[in-house]
């Protein structure tokens, strides 16, 4: 956590406070999280034009919860997650039409050494990584009433198509709302299918130059698997997200954002709510050209990654 905080402060020092408006979406990874399908909420497209985001994500996760006396549940997360993103959407007289695919891939990874590394250098809080074997795969969940583990690599594609619409030209403070269809392949950490609703405010600009904006929304999940019976059918998810202009052509974003928990659980890794803090820096290549590198970190430690890195490239025509 105080890596993120060094890399956003040296950022703050480098940018002016001026108005910023592009559009950061972050995923929890933690195989804990990924039962509902949570909408990646993008930019809307101008009247009659359209969008293409693509980004590549890494994280990597890593906490034992052996449990107590009293809860008698016992939870691993540790390996890293891949995730490729691709979205499309299109305005048509104020309607949105939208898709999205994603594929999800759980990996042992090489992150360990570095983790580890970069904790000690600067005396950051380890969770006992050195005492545990370095570049792993397990993710694993043990209760009196379910088992499951997963120790070998596996990916999964989801998809996503969505109908939405664009009020910000009737409303100063929603910008859009969209409602979802999500389906899944074979995994038993996934709902083979989900609904959502998403709102998202319009950008607010605040004194000093800030930009502000929300995101809300719910999510309903067929129950799917061997955790059936602790998976929650609903979850709420929102974020909240400040942007400033670093130059004509970067800007700086920090968000949070979070989400309930996907099941009913004493553990940490399956029962908290998740929360990320994330700093993103997007540069204009050129008019409708976005690149972006975003750093991700945890706030509820164990309930998702301890780190993410996140590439992004979108194209807006128009």
């Amino acid at each position: 956590m105080k890596s993120f905080k060094y890399f956003s402060i040296a950022l703050l020092f480098l940018c002016p406070l001026t108005w910023a408006g592009s559009e950061l979406c972050i995923s929890n990874n933690s195989p804990f999280h990924q039962f509902h399908f949570i909408p990646c909420l993008s930019t809307v497209a101008q009247s009659d034009s359209y969008q293409i985001v693509l980004s590549s994500e890494r994280s990597n996760i890593f906490y034992y919860d052996e449990g107590s006396l009293l809860s008698n549940e016992q939870a691993v997360v540790d390996g890293e997650i891949n995730r490729q993103r691709l979205q499309f959407e299109k305005q048509v007289s104020g309607f949105l039409l939208g898709a999205e695919m994603t594929q999800v891939g759980f990996a042992s990874g090489n992150w360990d050494s570095v983790i580890e590394g970069w904790h000690s250098a600067f005396d950051f809080v380890n969770w006992d990584r050195e005492n545990y074997p370095q570049n792993h795969l397990q993710h694993s969940y043990q209760s009196k009433h379910a088992n499951i583990t997963i120790s070998e690599p596996q990916d999964t594609r989801r998809y996503s198509y969505y109908l939405g619409y664009a009020l910000g030209e009737y409303n100063q403070w929603l910008e859009a709302i969209r409602l979802g269809y999500a389906t899944t392949g074979n995994n038993q950490l996934m709902s083979p299918s989900s609904s959502w609703l998403s709102l998202q405010s319009s950008s607010y600009r605040l004194k000093a130059g800030h930009s502000m904006k929300f995101s809300g929304g719910l999510s309903y999940s067929e129950t799917n698997g061997v955790l059936a019976g602790i998976q929650n059918n609903w979850v709420y998810f929102g974020g909240v997200s400040y942007g400033y202009r670093c130059f004509n052509s970067v800007d700086l974003v920090v968000q949070a954002n979070g989400s309930s928990a996907h099941y009913k659980s004493e553990s940490v890794i399956l029962g908290k709510p998740s929360s990320q803090l994330t700093a993103a820096l997007f540069w204009r290549l050129s008019r409708g050209n976005e690149f972006s590198f975003a750093l991700v970190e945890d706030i509820q430690i164990g309930a998702s990654p301890d780190v993410t890195l996140q590439i992004g490239y979108s194209y807006k025509s128009n």
